[in-house]
């Protein structure tokens, strides 16, 4: 896949194997909303007594949590991998 196809587009697919398509050091800023598995099997309030719904959609679910680590894990070493390198060295990596 060009870096220049890539412009201007929304890319719709499972993110791990669409950020394997993509070159080496392709862009400046990646901006995600993964997943944050919460499959809650209790009641969850905030500081304000509002309910924290669950996500019961396929998306979000996971086996375990090892599961959901080795998956987070694995999409943030693309993200870093199609980072461009000027990035990776100023502290943010």
């Amino acid at each position: 896949m060009s870096i220049l196809n890539l412009k201007n587009k929304i890319i719709c697919g499972e993110s791990i194997e669409e950020l394997k398509k993509i070159p080496s050091e392709s862009f400046d800023l990646i901006f995600a909303d993964p997943p944050y598995n919460l499959q809650l099997k209790n009641e969850l309030t905030r500081p304000d007594r509002s309910k924290v719904n669950a996500v019961n959609d396929k998306w979000d679910k996971f086996k375990n949590f090892k599961s959901y680590d080795e998956f987070t894990l694995t999409w943030l070493k693309e993200c870093k991998r199609v980072l461009k390198k000027k990035w990776k060295y100023m502290g943010y990596w």
